[in-house]
């Protein structure tokens, strides 16, 4: 057993029983003094020992406190760190300002179109970019998208919600009616489809750098029917480019 084992117990002990622990070690140490002398000497090394495992004991605290956080520091600093793709914010914003300033007739643009970068679903900021705003009692959505971690263009999509329209089926006169009046050089829709209660018109091809896509779409939102005039544009270097067939449909 070390001393620091014995030491709480001898602390603890009346100073008689002290004596009777060391008889013969008190007897040669001070032979001729009397006993006030010894029990002085005994409780003067109880207290250097008491003293001397204090010192020992605190100093073992600090030192562990002073390791602790260097070691936290360390595997934190160790660990991956989540690095957000700088998406060239000011390209992204000309392109689509040039694309609605394109597609859209001037009539109906605002004096200033207004970009915003979206957000993913951890609040970093994302590949795509929207703007909004209010022509002739419509709601116009344009969105511009990089391909995912690149500064390529992906696609590009104007939708116009419209809140004039009273007739409830696409056909190809009103989709033509209606993309000519919003859209500057609409491709013309010859041919409309019905799904259950939607229906929809679009003419979609393949031009020399992309491909785009013009049509309609009526469809029942809630109690209501939605009307949307819209357009896109997927360019060459675009990652769906090979695979896309409309605008609406994957």
């Amino acid at each position: 057993m070390s001393v620091f084992q014995l030491l709480p117990a001898f602390v603890s002990k009346p100073f008689n029983r002290i004596l009777d622990t060391f008889p013969n070690f008190a007897y040669h140490i001070v032979v001729g003094q009397n006993k006030q002398q010894i029990i002085r000497i005994l409780l003067a090394l109880i207290i250097i020992i008491f003293i001397f495992t204090a010192i020992i004991f605190l100093n073992t605290l600090n030192t562990s406190s002073k390791t602790s956080p260097q070691q936290n520091n360390k595997s934190i600093s160790s660990a991956p760190i989540s690095k957000v793709f700088p998406y060239d914010t000011k390209n992204a914003e000309k392109l689509l300002e040039q694309y609605i300033k394109n597609t859209v007739k001037p009539e109906f643009l605002p004096a200033k179109i207004e970009i915003k970068q979206g957000l993913t679903i951890d609040k970093t900021l994302a590949d795509e970019f929207t703007s909004s705003f209010t022509a002739a009692d419509s709601t116009v959505s344009a969105s511009f998208h990089f391909i995912e971690n690149s500064s390529i263009s992906n696609d590009f999509e104007i939708f116009i919600q419209l809140t004039d329209v009273t007739q409830a089926t696409a056909t190809t006169s009103l989709a033509n009616s209606l993309l000519s009046s919003y859209f500057s050089n609409p491709l013309p829709v010859s041919n409309c489809q019905k799904k259950n209660t939607s229906s929809y018109c679009e003419n979609f091809q393949t031009l020399k750098d992309a491909k785009v896509g013009y049509g309609i779409i009526l469809a029942p939102d809630g109690n209501k029917l939605a009307k949307l005039v819209f357009t896109c544009k997927i360019p060459k270097e675009s990652k769906d480019y090979d695979t896309s067939k409309s605008c609406i449909n994957p």
